[in-house]
């Protein structure tokens, strides 16, 4: 089921997850909101780091984990970046100028495809920035 209208999000920031205000659909009242979480994987350079991002959809009666994918982040990254075929459903690909790692588990979605629903990468680049404003001060 997908919301008619779900308009641009609020975004806060919750421990170490963001998350977006419930949204309403037009024709009744569904109370959902996506979650996107992350952790530090690795530091791969100067301005160049490993993150494990994961994104929720989340309802009154809990909630379920989406996609689960590692992501390069930071200007510092390289910048050749290629597609790499894999035989997982999920392969490295770029997407906005990050590179998202090859999925090794099985989700229902892969994380590239999440990202490209605006509300849901808006929750995603807020993520990303808080992480390096974080990450590039250590």
């Amino acid at each position: 089921m997908k919301p008619e209208s779900i308009g641009e999000p609020k975004i806060f920031v919750e421990n170490n997850s963001f998350k977006s205000e419930p949204f309403e659909t037009s024709s009744r009242m569904f109370s959902f909101y996506i979650t996107v979480e992350s952790d530090f994987v690795e530091s791969i350079g100067s301005g160049c780091w490993t993150v494990n991002v994961r994104v929720y959809f989340n309802t009154e009666d809990g909630k379920v984990l989406m996609a689960n994918q590692n992501v390069n982040v930071g200007s510092g990254c390289p910048q050749n970046r290629m597609s790499i075929e894999t035989a997982t459903n999920c392969p490295t690909t770029e997407f906005k100028g990050d590179i998202i790692l090859e999925g090794k588990d099985s989700y229902k979605y892969c994380l590239i495809e999440l990202l490209k629903d605006d509300a849901i990468y808006n929750v995603y680049e807020r993520m990303k920035k808080e992480f390096i404003k974080r990450y590039e001060q250590k």
